[in-house]
């Protein structure tokens, strides 16, 4: 464990780090927005020579006991969305300077299914986005439905999605947050298949079994949820918010013999006044989420709406904002 100056104090500044696709740059789908493995380790190595690494179970104790002695400047490092990356690139790297972390995962796609994040995330890496934005305007005017994205306040957009252009931030605000649950999945299925055929062998190569969850559960790693099917909780009804987190925390317990105590909320979004979330984690014993909200977390912050920041905005980061 490294620290910036050696120095231990009552204080401490962590600074959670998410990554989501860690892949070699010529694998499928070369338009995601991905980190190489050597670009990850990299970065690794740049916020080992800044701060002290922490694991999950030290974070816990910070929490806790923030009056104890602790790494005054810290990062913990958190992986979204149960990818198969995370398993192929990322185990054997932190295996390698003995580091743990946390990963959280969707279940849905050990019953076969493919992720709506995801489908939108590989249509918009593989078409061309005048194309893939005329297929949906033309599916909004064939269904009628009265949802215009050019619409949609910017500044609004990009409090979810920093790093897009207006267009492309409206297109996916508009499907993620402006859409009813059901009329989201047919419109994603539907380009889908338009574009990209069955779900089948995508979801194979994209996401971890649950035999390999297991195993970086035996390698000492945190497990967390994030719902069954990657849904924005605060969208749902109690009833689907109950079951997206229910569903999601058994199917975790049976691959790896450990009940979940942490949650990263889907798309990084947890409304303040969200109580249904709120009381669909605590009737499954959940106490820690992350958001993604830009910041540190110190002293007295709320341990389920922890601050977090994207791997681009960390040090060694493809365009970094924040440092200790």
């Amino acid at each position: 464990m490294s620290t910036i100056s050696g120095k231990h104090t009552s204080g401490f500044r962590i600074l959670a780090i998410n990554f989501h696709y860690v892949r070699p740059l010529d694998s499928r789908y070369p338009g995601l927005h991905q980190r190489s493995p050597e670009d990850f380790s990299s970065q690794l190595d740049t916020l080992d020579g800044l701060g002290a690494f922490v694991s999950p179970q030290q974070l816990e104790d910070m929490l806790h006991n923030p009056s104890d002695s602790h790494p005054n400047n810290a990062f913990v490092l958190t992986f979204d969305d149960g990818l198969k990356d995370h398993y192929n690139h990322v185990a054997a790297e932190l295996d390698r300077r003995d580091w743990k972390a946390f990963f959280f995962v969707n279940s849905a796609p050990w019953q076969g299914e493919l992720l709506g994040v995801h489908r939108l995330q590989l249509l918009n890496a593989s078409v061309p986005f005048p194309k893939l934005y005329a297929a949906f305007i033309d599916w909004l005017k064939k269904e009628d439905l009265d949802l215009d994205p050019r619409n949609l306040e910017v500044e609004r957009v990009r409090r979810v999605y920093t790093y897009d252009e207006d267009e492309v931030a409206r297109f996916k605000f508009a499907i993620n947050f402006e859409m009813a649950a059901e009329t989201k999945e047919q419109v994603l299925q539907m380009l889908f298949a338009q574009f990209l055929g069955n779900d089948a062998g995508h979801a194979t190569d994209l996401y971890l079994s649950p035999a390999e969850c297991s195993k970086l559960a035996e390698m000492g790693h945190t497990i967390g949820c994030h719902s069954h099917r990657h849904r924005p909780l605060s969208l749902l009804t109690p009833e689907d918010c109950a079951t997206e987190v229910s569903v999601n925390a058994k199917s975790i317990e049976e691959a790896t013999g450990q009940k979940p105590s942490w949650i990263s909320f889907p798309n990084g979004v947890l409304d303040s006044e969200d109580t249904v979330a709120l009381t669909a984690c605590r009737e499954q014993g959940i106490g820690y989420g992350f958001t993604m909200k830009r910041g540190f977390i110190e002293p007295g912050a709320n341990p389920i709406s922890l601050n977090r920041v994207d791997t681009n905005d960390a040090p060694g980061g493809k365009s970094p904002i924040i440092n200790w």
